[in-house]
């Protein structure tokens, strides 16, 4: 069993190499919002909330489906080579009950991380 913290260390690290910023999202989703609606500047103004609940949505969308593929890249880098090359269903079972808290630890702070890009009204 390797160290709690060589775990959640490993999975902090891929964590960040692999999640994009909340800026980076932002921006592709800006990007992608202003052009479905053709840069026209009138259209923005008479539809502005519109814009903003849609540009919401899509960075809330965005960040979710790159926490999808960061957990998956975090599990298959750092949980799964724990287990071995020729892991059974049992080994898997076993290092992720002997990994237990400090898998906590990163899906209790990915929980938290949603709070702030959750839809607040």
């Amino acid at each position: 069993m390797q160290a709690r913290h060589q775990v959640e260390a490993g999975l902090q690290r891929v964590w960040q190499a692999t999640m994009p910023t909340a800026a980076v999202i932002a921006e592709r989703v800006v990007k992608k919002c202003l052009a479905d609606c053709g840069h026209d500047p009138a259209w923005m103004r008479d539809h502005f909330s519109t814009l903003t609940e849609n540009v919401q949505v899509a960075a809330q969308q965005q960040f979710l489906e790159a926490q999808q593929e960061a957990v998956r890249t975090a599990f298959a880098e750092v949980v799964l080579p724990l287990a071995g090359e020729h892991a059974s269903p049992a080994d898997i079972v076993r290092v992720v009950g002997d990994n237990f808290y400090a898998l906590e630890g990163f899906f209790v702070g990915l929980a938290q991380g949603r709070r702030p890009h959750a839809k607040a009204f």
